[in-house]
């Protein structure tokens, strides 16, 4: 069973290690975004702080909005590139996505300048979200 259908039951069951307990959908999301940053710390030996939940969570995101375009989404955790998220296409429909996203509370980064001189055969994306915002800003980068 997927997880678009689970969400859609009553509960959804999610096994954790040896584990298996019963999930109410709106606690499924929250549930998935902290199993990621366990895996996140386990494989790059980082301590997630809240900088860091809240940026991976608006990655996240960003990846439901491009599944949602037809894309297919890839995040780059622990690249250490310029690149958070990669969107793949389907059946030739243009250029794949090359896509840096930025949380911010106060005043509008710019794109790092790593990405903006970065030479990829992709369409570079800037994503950007203010605390609080519903929704986010996309850009390209040229």
């Amino acid at each position: 069973m997927d997880i678009a259908a689970s969400a859609a039951s009553a509960h959804h069951h999610r096994t954790i290690g040896v584990v298996s307990i019963e999930i109410h959908p709106t606690w499924l999301k929250a549930v998935l975004l902290a199993e990621d940053a366990i895996q996140d710390a386990l494989r790059g030996n980082i301590m997630p702080n809240g900088n860091y939940i809240a940026g991976r969570a608006f990655e996240y995101e960003v990846i439901e909005h491009f599944e949602k375009e037809g894309y297919h989404p890839v995040r780059s955790a622990g690249s250490h590139t310029p690149i958070d998220i990669v969107c793949l296409v389907y059946q030739n429909k243009g250029l794949p996505l090359a896509i840096q996203c930025k949380k911010y509370k106060k005043y509008k980064p710019k794109p790092d300048e790593q990405f903006v001189t970065l030479k990829v055969n992709a369409t570079k994306l800037w994503c950007t979200k203010k605390k609080g915002q519903r929704g986010f800003d996309i850009e390209e980068v040229f």
